[in-house]
């Protein structure tokens, strides 16, 4: 792949032309804020927004790699439905918003307050004041489709990508993944964005379609640390030892097969009073289990068990009920390779 295709190079120097940039705002740290959260772009062409473009110069290197009797690798990276959520008009006229059901807004019962999204990124931009607690049903629905109208928009260059593969007679050889970067909130308990150890902010889509393999659904625990050993396992290159993931090709190809017993996932809260705290959290078949832990002191604040076998929703934190008891143990031992992984 040619550097230049993305990214200008001095030649004579063989280093990145050095451009000044203007420098990007912030708005948590200054009075400045972005525009509005929203905004339906009407009648104009997927171009006019960035993913729109990527897919475009996606589709344009498909052609030229099918005139070249080579393997390639391609990375297409598309922005939406991060925020803001803005897609042309005929994303939004996909759904009807007085149509759109309002999430629960009760919180985790037993559950951390300050575990809790604080939705920091929505208060960034100028509609929603930092002060606000809960979004009134008008401003949810509101969100909600923009939400859904910017993972259609999305979703429709994915099909442009594909469609080039299929046009240029690429399909049938080629491996494609698709995944998300993390989870997402759109109302559900009353928060957004993400910043939680929770299942919604950590659980993401991940979709890998290869030759020769039918389609198909596994409830096998993988990592995103897990996609390049699994397509280097794909493509006959082999894997680095110093790679921390592992390769999950056989469960791609057999739905069956499981290659960990839990994965893992971190993000750093504030507990008051103590301060920073790390969550570890483990997923198994049945749980999501997180730990606490004071950046300070290294001692364990607080545990969060959820059993999505029993409670699918998320709702409730049992790690104090008795009947769990007998789980934590080896939820604890899981959580503790975390820095060395299963």
């Amino acid at each position: 792949v040619d550097a230049n295709e993305w990214a200008p190079r001095d030649r004579s120097k063989g280093k990145r032309n050095k451009q000044k940039l203007p420098r990007k705002r912030n708005p948590a740290n200054s009075s400045e804020k972005p525009g509005p959260l929203i905004e339906n772009g009407g009648d104009v062409p997927d171009n006019a927004y960035a993913d729109g473009h990527n897919a475009e110069r996606a589709v344009a290197m498909l052609e030229r790699f099918a005139t070249q009797d080579k393997p390639f690798f391609l990375a297409v990276g598309f922005l939406k439905p991060h925020l803001p959520f803005n897609a042309p008009g005929k994303y939004w006229d996909l759904y009807d918003r007085d149509a759109i059901e309002i999430p629960s807004r009760e919180d985790v019962i037993d559950g951390l307050p300050y575990a809790r999204s604080s939705w920091g990124e929505l208060k960034n931009y100028t509609d929603i004041p930092a002060k606000t607690k809960l979004l009134d049903d008008d401003k949810t629905r509101e969100l909600i489709h923009g939400y859904r109208a910017a993972v259609s928009y999305m979703d429709a260059q994915v099909g442009k990508v594909l469609d080039a593969l299929e046009a240029n007679g690429q399909r049938e050889n080629t491996i494609v993944v698709l995944w998300g970067d993390h989870g997402w909130y759109v109302g559900d308990f009353g928060d957004w964005c993400k910043h939680t150890n929770y299942e919604i902010a950590t659980r993401v889509p991940l979709i890998v379609s290869a030759p020769g393999v039918p389609a198909g659904e596994t409830k096998s625990l993988v990592e995103l640390v897990d996609v390049f050993p699994t397509l280097c396992e794909l493509t006959g290159v082999p894997v680095p030892e110093h790679c921390q993931g592992k390769s999950v090709a056989g469960v791609v190809r057999d739905p069956e097969l499981s290659v960990r017993p839990a994965a893992f996932s971190q993000y750093k809260k504030s507990k008051p009073g103590v301060g920073p705290v790390l969550g570890t959290s483990i997923r198994t078949e049945r749980f999501r289990y997180t730990e606490y832990v004071s950046s300070k002191t290294g001692k364990l604040e607080d545990i969060v068990l959820i059993d999505l076998d029993n409670d699918p929703g998320a709702t409730r934190n049992v790690a104090s009920d008795p009947a769990y008891q007998s789980f934590l143990p080896q939820l604890h031992a899981w959580c503790e390779q975390s820095a060395t992984g299963l």
